[in-house]
């Protein structure tokens, strides 16, 4: 299951049922564990879901049977052969490259859409594709996904984001988190 934002990469990876805003994510999944013949079987659940999930997941699947998945789930996510780590290091290459070659062209009265069609042409150039480049502006920095105020580069104004580990000032990028300089010399 996943927010529809997220629909594009999650349904390219993995298949998935999106849900929308207004819905009930635990009601699809319920939906979905009983359209697989699977609503009355044992669930394992991350360590990281929040009570919330849990509960909710129990009410709507009465019939199941709610287990700690963590290790099946930290396995998956912290244990990478030598191939996926290449695959990600590639990626990231791409994509800081991506980021070093967009900022130096982020000029005032620019919006938001034109600096993601800078980010995908940068990304695409590099032998990436772009699934989305989302940038957010000013005041707007500080809305997690998207505000609905008309966005545009403003000199001495908060900044640009793009994604979520680079933050362009007056006086050049800042990086939230350091890249990494190689696989070899993580950070």
């Amino acid at each position: 299951m996943t927010p529809s934002f997220e629909e594009p990469s999650v349904r390219q990876s993995l298949g998935a049922r999106a849900w929308q805003e207004h819905e009930d994510p635990l009601a699809l999944v319920a939906g979905l564990l009983s359209d697989r013949k699977l609503a009355s079987g044992s669930i394992g659940i991350a360590g990281t879901d929040r009570y919330f999930t849990v509960d909710g997941l129990r009410k709507a699947l009465p019939g199941a049977s709610l287990k700690n998945g963590a290790p099946g789930v930290s396995g998956c996510r912290t244990l990478k052969s030598l191939a996926e780590i290449a695959l990600l290091q590639r990626a990231l290459d791409i994509t800081i490259a991506a980021y070093l070659g967009t900022i130096p062209g982020i000029e005032s009265g620019m919006q938001p859409g034109d600096i993601s069609a800078t980010m995908d042409r940068a990304t695409a150039t590099l032998g990436g594709t772009a699934e989305f480049s989302p940038v957010l502006l000013g005041e707007a920095e500080a809305h997690p996904h998207c505000s609905g105020k008309p966005q545009e580069v403003k000199p001495d104004e908060l900044g640009v984001r793009l994604e979520d580990c680079i933050h362009m000032t007056a006086t050049g990028p800042v990086w939230f988190s350091q890249p990494a300089a190689s696989i070899e010399q993580p950070v």
